[in-house]
């Protein structure tokens, strides 16, 4: 489970122009150093975009989207997402 006292370990954002052609936004949580750690992105499009891949999408309300993960293996782990709008991502990993 997450450590009950201080589950929150590290939060990256970032913010970007529509571009006509698309493109993927790709938000870093930096490396975890331990599998098993959750890792949540959420990104408000505007008006729509969509997740990543190997990520559990749970919520895509009006176009926005939230999703975790919980890496097998110790790594460098993105929050990727597609679009073609104005953007504002985030990504955070909790032990």
């Amino acid at each position: 489970g997450l450590d009950a006292s201080a589950p929150f370990e590290t939060g990256t954002a970032a913010a970007g122009p529509a571009t006509p052609m698309g493109m993927v936004v790709t938000v870093s949580s930096g490396t975890v150093m331990t599998a098993g750690k959750l890792v949540f992105g959420a990104a408000l499009f505007s008006p729509d975009g969509s997740g990543a891949l190997g990520f559990t999408q749970r919520t895509a309300p009006d176009g926005n989207v939230s999703e975790d993960q919980f890496p097998t293996m110790p790594g460098l782990v993105d929050a990727t997402f597609s679009t073609k709008y104005e953007w504002i991502a985030q990504v955070a990993t909790f032990k």
